[in-house]
């Protein structure tokens, strides 16, 4: 499952994973496992969170205030489309 880092708020429980893929399976048993619910994070050593996820769990929020993020586009035929 990898490594991964765990800070539970004071109010209502949640922890954030980083480091690794938090695959759907591994979310799962983590939430199971804690009781409270987990959000995923990105970042690097150089400028700390880039994108967090929020409560909704659909993807992650780029931290545009700090950050400018280069995105760079995946041709179709490289996703088998």
């Amino acid at each position: 499952m990898g490594s991964f880092s765990t800070k539970w708020a004071s109010v209502g429980r949640s922890g954030q994973v980083s480091a690794e893929v938090l695959l759907p399976e591994n979310r799962t048993i983590i939430e199971e496992v804690f009781r409270g619910k987990v959000f995923d994070r990105y970042g690097c050593r150089e400028v700390s969170v880039i994108a967090s996820e929020c409560d909704r769990h659909i993807g992650l929020h780029v931290d545009g205030e700090a950050l400018i993020v280069e995105i760079d586009p995946i041709p179709a035929h490289d996703l088998g489309v």
